[in-house]
């Protein structure tokens, strides 16, 4: 007798995140020249990789009062003005 365990999916989308390194030379010249064009250094040991389902987005705040306004704009708000006061 043998078995089969299928477990379905949700469509989603693969991001893989490499981050990226300037020789020493490069940034040494960069400071020198301020035209100078460096070579980046892709480091596949430092990559990244991760999913999100179809239909979400991937939102990037770049400081604490943006984020704050964004929390605020989808009612989160409510949860924290009938909080009780002691």
């Amino acid at each position: 007798m043998t078995s089969r365990f299928e477990e379905l999916e949700e469509p989603n989308l693969e991001f893989r995140v490499h981050l990226i390194d300037l020789t020493s030379d490069d940034r040494h010249n960069m400071q020198l020249n301020p035209k100078h064009i460096p070579n980046p250094v892709v480091s596949d040991r430092r990559s990244g990789v991760f999913h999100v389902p179809l239909g979400h987005s991937i939102v990037y705040v770049s400081n604490f009062v943006a984020l704050l306004v964004c929390q605020l704009t989808r009612g989160t708000f409510d949860q924290f003005s009938q909080a009780p006061r002691e």
